[in-house]
């Protein structure tokens, strides 16, 4: 990181103390225009470090590095290339038809307790509310053997996860 860029990282430390020692005594008008501008800041930077975070994933993924260590000056960060999928067009009718159809499957029908075939319909209102709330839930539609490329895309994304190494 070069100077330019260490002196305004600077000021916001200067900015923090600032607001530490001045927050209790603001009038309102002023603690919400603070508010307001630091929230407006804070939603631009959030773009410029998601930016900044994906143009670094790229980069160590165009290199084939799925893993680094990144040493700063006083702290040593652990950073991971990860792919992440959001399933986009989702199917539910069809999905949800799939998974009422699989109501039938005795495997599915056993009861845990009593070892007995469940009623069909009652497994079936167990599996939708099982695999579904808002959103259908994949982990448990995979598990249901089901393939969830039939029934939604997926946008991947790629990111890297940081997380700060705490030395002894």
């Amino acid at each position: 990181m070069d100077d330019y860029m260490k002196q305004h990282l600077a000021t916001f430390d200067e900015l923090e103390v600032w607001l530490d020692d001045r927050m209790a005594g603001l009038d309102p008008k002023e603690a919400i225009i603070i508010s307001r501008a630091l929230e407006e800041r804070i939603k631009r930077l959030g773009a410029y470090s998601s930016e900044l975070r994906l143009g670094a994933a790229n980069k160590l993924h165009e290199e084939g590095i799925k893993s680094a260590t990144i040493q700063d000056e006083d702290k040593t960060y652990t950073v991971t290339v990860v792919n992440k999928a959001r399933r986009t067009e989702v199917d539910r009718e069809s999905l949800v038809k799939a998974v009422e159809r699989l109501a039938t499957e005795p495997t599915l029908r056993v009861d845990s307790v009593t070892g007995e075939l469940a009623p069909i319909e009652q497994v079936r209102r167990n599996l939708i509310a099982k695999v579904f709330r808002f959103e259908p839930r994949w982990a448990e539609i995979n598990k249901l053997g089901l393939q969830e490329d039939e029934y939604c895309s997926r946008v991947w994304s790629r990111n890297i996860d940081v997380e700060e190494v705490h030395t002894l």
